[in-house]
Parts: structure tokens; C-alpha cells; sequence
């Protein structure tokens, strides 16, 4: 299999460095062709036996699928460029781009992936969705792909912008409360370092559990709540100061910021 990938920045760097890692690598027929114009990017891995590092797009003429992982505003312009080899399927991680301009530019079939960057190290989500033209074998291809950065589930287009909203921006919003809560703890005398071990233990615990229950998250979150107890107190100010509240118009402003 020969995937092509324009664009090793950190979103499209993270899923060269998974495909390397993964079983892929030792098959006789893989080859993974990395197009960039940085020269210190292409550099990490030119070492690869099964690597061609490039900076010319016509390179990724054969290619069973190549990957744009470049900034929305350059898209067009690789995609125009790509529009004239022979590529099986083209899949596009740039966010607010919709399949009907991706197919338009590139002429080829497509399928549209939101990843976000917890795929950095396996435990990632990724969206697909695809162009009506791709076939099942490609639609496969690519899901295998992708399931190496972590799960992957295929959803309507139309919902791409709750996607960006939720999956997409979701790693800032758990950075965010993490880094407040750790410094609420050293505020009340616990190292850093303790603090975070605490704190990102508990999310980590928290959320596996979650996964792996069949109960609502109300139901697990009264399980830690006693009667007069420390944690309805502490969610009494949580509800009070509107926390719920907050996370809905962070999810609401991000979507109609995609849409836009």
C-alpha cells in the first residue's frame, strides 16, 4: 500500500509517527510518501527505509490514498495541484472545507476525517465522512488507517461542525479545567506535581469507568455525592457559577464558528 501525506505539522507529523510505529511499516509493499516544503520536517524521517520525503507533489502520483493535512487556507492549492495524478482516494483533516469543494478542486473520490490530538499517541477519535463516489475497499482503507490513531466512527457531513465543537476542540476545554483545578490545589498548599498527578489520574479513572458503564454519567456522578456532603457542596458552586451553562456556549460558539 502506498499513502501519500502533504503536510508533517503537528496534526499530520502525529499520524506519520503512528503509521511508523504500527505493523504497516514491515510489510514489503507499504510505502509512505511525506510531501513538505520544510526541509528540517521532511529530515525526521528520511531514515525510514520505507519513506520518500519530498517537496514536489507530483511525487504522489500511484498513491492508494494521500492524506492533506495542510491549513485550510493552503487546501485549495494542494488539491489543485493534485487533481491531475492518478490517486485512488483523497482525505482531507482540514476543518470547515466540505466534501463538495474537496471533490470539486481535487476531481477525486474523498473522504473527510476530523482527528484531534489525543491520536498523537493511539488514544485519539476521528470522524469520516465520505464523498458518494468512494467504494467500500477505500472506505475500509481508510478507517483502517485512521483506527491506528484510535477509535474512529463514520458520521453524516452535516454534523461535522458538532464534531469540530466536541472531539475536535474538546482536548482545550479538559486542558483548561485541569490546569484550573491543579492550580486550585496549589493554591491549598500540594506541590505541582502532586496536584496533577491527582488531577489527571482522576479524569483518566473517571472517564475509563464512564466508558465502560452502562450508566449515565448523572448516575456515576451521583455515586460520589453524599447527603450534606464535601461534593454536593463543591457541585452547588459548580451549578451556581453556571459551569454547565459555560460548556454549552463554548460548544454552540464553536459550531457556528465552523460553520462560518
Amino acid at each position: 500500500m502506498k499513502i501519500g501525506i502533504v503536510g508533517v505539522g503537528a496534526m499530520g507529523g502525529a499520524i506519520v509517527s503512528r503509521l511508523l510505529q504500527h505493523t504497516w511499516k514491515s510489510q514489503t509493499d507499504f510505502q509512505l510518501v511525506i510531501c513538505e516544503l520544510d526541509l528540517h520536517k521532511r529530515q525526521q524521517f528520511e531514515d525510514y527505509d520505507c519513506v520518500v520525503a519530498t517537496d514536489k507533489i507530483s511525487n504522489l502520483n500511484n498513491c492508494d490514498m494521500v492524506i492533506v493535512a495542510v491549513k485550510p487556507k493552503a487546501v485549495a492549492d494542494v488539491l489543485t495541484h493534485i487533481a491531475g495524478l492518478d490517486i485512488s482516494i483523497v482525505v482531507s483533516i482540514a476543518a470547515g472545507i466540505s466534501i463538495a469543494e474537496l471533490t470539486k478542486i481535487s476531481n477525486k473520490p474523498v473522504a473527510r476525517v476530523m482527528p484531534n490530538t489525543p491520536c498523537k499517541i493511539g488514544e485519539g477519535i476521528s470522524a469520516v465522512a465520505f464523498s458518494e463516489d468512494v467504494q467500500a475497499e477505500e472506505r475500509n482503507k481508510v478507517k483502517q488507517l485512521f483506527a491506528v490513531l484510535g477509535e474512529i466512527v463514520e458520521v453524516e457531513e452535516r454534523l461535522f461542525p458538532v464534531v469540530t465543537a466536541l472531539s475536535g476542540c474538546g482536548p482545550a476545554y479538559v486542558y483548561l479545567m485541569i490546569e484550573a483545578l491543579i492550580d486550585a490545589g496549589c493554591a491549598h498548599g500540594l506541590m505541582r506535581d502532586t496536584a496533577k498527578k491527582l488531577i489527571v489520574t482522576t479524569f483518566i479513572g473517571s472517564a475509563k469507568l464512564l466508558q465502560e458503564s452502562s450508566l449515565h454519567p448523572a448516575v456515576l456522578k451521583d455515586q460520589v455525592t453524599s447527603p450534606q456532603g464535601v461534593t454536593v457542596q463543591a457541585l452547588h458552586v459548580l451549578e451556581q457559577k453556571g459551569l454547565r451553562g459555560i460548556l454549552w456556549d463554548a460548544v454552540n460558539q464553536a459550531v457556528n464558528s465552523t460553520k462560518e
